[in-house]
């Protein structure tokens, strides 16, 4: 923690750390974030802007500290598991990635069909089975290939 700025009303500090998974500032953000507020509360310190007016009847000595809610949270990171807001941003984006994968492979293998196809006609009868078998196995890959293309863009539609 570093002091930025001692202001006429506040104080600025800038908190730094080591975030070794880029995917998950969001939410790590706003761990931090909340982790600093619910210290500082904890310690009876409270957190307010300058212009700060309270519009409610009290002694004058009452801290305007919010309570601490029950969570109900579902992961020991304080979020419930499906409200992390990365696996909302970031999913369309891993789907897009296996798709352009899925298309790049199927692209090598249809090069490799191709050359295989030209290669058997320069071949004789006999050596020609060989690369039939081999022209086979790359149309099933590519088959496959094709199945879970498919599937990943059903995924991406329903998202």
């Amino acid at each position: 923690m570093r002091i930025i700025e001692l202001g006429n009303h506040a104080v600025t500090y800038r908190i730094y750390g080591l975030l070794r998974e880029l995917k998950t500032i969001i939410s790590t953000r706003s761990r931090l974030n909340a982790s600093v507020l619910d210290s500082l509360h904890g310690k009876g310190m409270e957190i307010l802007s300058p212009d700060f007016m309270n519009q409610r009847r009290s002694s004058g000595n009452q801290p305007v500290i919010p309570t601490m809610p029950e969570q109900q949270m579902t992961k020991g990171n304080g979020i419930p598991e499906t409200q992390e807001p990365e696996q909302l941003i970031f999913a369309k984006a891993e789907a897009a990635e296996k798709i352009e994968t899925l298309v790049e492979g199927m692209d090598k293998l249809k090069e490799r069909i191709e050359s295989a196809k030209e290669e058997k006609k320069r071949l004789n009868d006999s050596e020609r089975a060989a690369v039939d078998k081999r022209i086979q196995r790359y149309e099933n890959w590519f088959q496959v290939l094709q199945n879970r293309l498919d599937e990943k863009r059903k995924e991406m539609d329903s998202q």
